[in-house]
Order: structure tokens, then sequence, then C-alpha cells
């Protein structure tokens, strides 16, 4: 899912001053930056950002020739910032080369928005200087962001690729966990779970019913007498269960069916937004 974001334009610098002083070639313009774009795709969890740039700035008569541009990126509170290089080569997010946009996508970062339905602060900016390599002037334009909720994310899924039921009638207890990011934390995922198909009959175990993972460290009995979830530490985001392995032996409808098993994971938050299904196929013997 494509995240809808409402674009604010809070604050757009525009000085032209001309003086004889060195301290004119530190004065900002955003005459030459425009035409700025910020998405954030929640099926990858990536961000990308683009700006038009004009290759040459002209002040008063001191020209002066593009040489990069960036953006600052803050998160909600201003209190944290990195500094991403855009590049207009065709290359890590940007589209077409030469086209005097500068583009780049990178990977979420979780220190700068960590937290659902916040604000970021954007400031793109352009340098320019003379063939001497005295500063000319530096394009900045500023914006800010509402980002809604941001989807959980199934990070790594522990679970064998293939398990081998007992000979007899006894029980085995395999055990299964599955990571959850969400930038409020643990405590914001409503539920984890995941529908087991069996390939080879075509059909759906558990009366396709959702089996559900806990992440409450073990401590609740779960089934008697004394089945617990086997989940390590509670609240950590790690969700964890006992997956049960009756016998070859063992009288139906308790006997567990060999063959493939297609396991679907999904998760769901407490603004019932949901992650992307990540799948794991498994090999009952």
């Amino acid at each position: 899912m494509l995240v809808k974001l409402k674009y604010k334009l809070f604050l757009l610098l525009i000085m032209f001053i001309s003086c004889d002083s060195n301290d004119d070639f530190s004065k900002e313009t955003s005459k030459y930056i425009i035409n700025h774009s910020f998405n954030y795709n929640q099926e990858t969890d990536r961000l990308y950002f683009s700006i038009y740039a004009e290759p040459f700035m002209d002040r008063g008569g001191i020209q002066g020739e593009l040489d990069s541009v960036d953006v600052k990126f803050y998160g909600f509170d201003m209190g944290s910032v990195i500094y991403i290089g855009l590049n207009d080569n065709g290359v890590n997010g940007d589209i077409i080369k030469d086209d005097k946009i500068y583009g780049r996508k990178i990977n979420r970062d979780t220190t700068i928005m960590r937290r659902n339905s916040e604000r970021i602060y954007l400031e793109y900016r352009a340098f320019y200087y003379q063939s001497n390599g005295d500063i000319v002037g530096t394009g900045i334009l500023l914006d800010s962001v509402d980002i809604g909720n941001i989807i959980p994310l199934i990070g790594f899924i522990n679970a064998p690729d293939t398990l081998i039921r007992p000979s007899n009638q006894s029980l085995s207890l395999e055990p299964i966990s599955v990571q959850v990011i969400d930038p409020d934390g643990a405590e914001n995922i409503r539920w984890v779970g995941f529908t087991s198909y069996h390939l080879e009959g075509d059909s759906m175990m558990n009366n396709g019913d959702y089996i559900y993972l806990h992440d409450d460290g073990g401590n609740i009995v779960l089934y008697e007498p004394n089945i617990t979830s086997g989940d390590n530490l509670a609240n950590d985001g790690i969700f964890s269960f006992y997956i049960p392995i009756y016998g070859s032996e063992s009288e139906p409808p308790f006997q567990t069916k060999p063959g493939t098993f297609r396991w679907r994971f999904l998760s769901q938050d407490n603004s019932n937004e949901y992650s992307q299904a990540v799948e794991h196929e498994i090999v009952i013997q």
C-alpha cells in the first residue's frame, strides 16, 4: 500500500542580496530549485526524494555551476537529522539521467520515522561554486509532510523447512517465531498469525483459521496441561508458538498430515492496518 502523503509547504526562502562582502556568497536562494517530491512506499519500506535543480546560478554577474544536491531529513521533533545526497545519474532511485531532476531512494530510517501519525521535515539544498572553488550561493527549499499510520513489517521468520513426524502416537512441539516491526513498538501489534495451506491436498488446515503467535514471554498457559507459546521475552516484537506435530500412528483427527504446506504470515496493528503477507513453505514427512 502506497501511503498518500499530504504535502504542506511551510517555508520558502527567497533571498536576492547584492553587496561587495564575501558574506554575500553564503546567502541562500530557492529560485534555482523547484518541483520537489517525496513519497513513502510501505510495501517496500523505502523513501523517495526528488527535486529539479538548475545547472547554473547567476547572482549579480557572479556565475557558478551546480556542484551537488542533497536533502536534510528531520524527524517529527526535528531532534534527529540525516543527510541524503541526491543524484542525476539514473541510479539509486534517480529515474532519468541528466534531466536536471535529482532523486534518491533509501530504506526508511527508523531513528527518524519511528512513530505513526507524525510530521517529518525536509530541507532540499543545491550548492553552486565558481571555477576557483568559491561558493556562489545555496538554493534551499523547505517542506513538511504528514505521515499517516505506518503498517507493521514482518522481519525474520524462524521456522524449519522440514519436520519429521514421530513414528508412533506421541506428540512433538516444534517452536516457531516471527519478528514484527512497528514504529509504535510491539504494544501496537494487535495480532500475528498464519494460515496453513496443504499443497498436495489443495486444502486449508485448521478450517482456514489463523494460528496465532504470542509475545507474552511464555508465561501464559494456552493449552492444558501446561503448554505455553514458548516465547522468550514479552513485548520484544518476537512472536512465538509451539506447533503440535502428532505421530504417524496417532488416531484421526489428531494425526498430522504429511506433505508440503504453505504458511502465510500476517500481522495487524491497533489502527487496523495489515502488514504485507510473507510466505514460508515447509515439508512434513
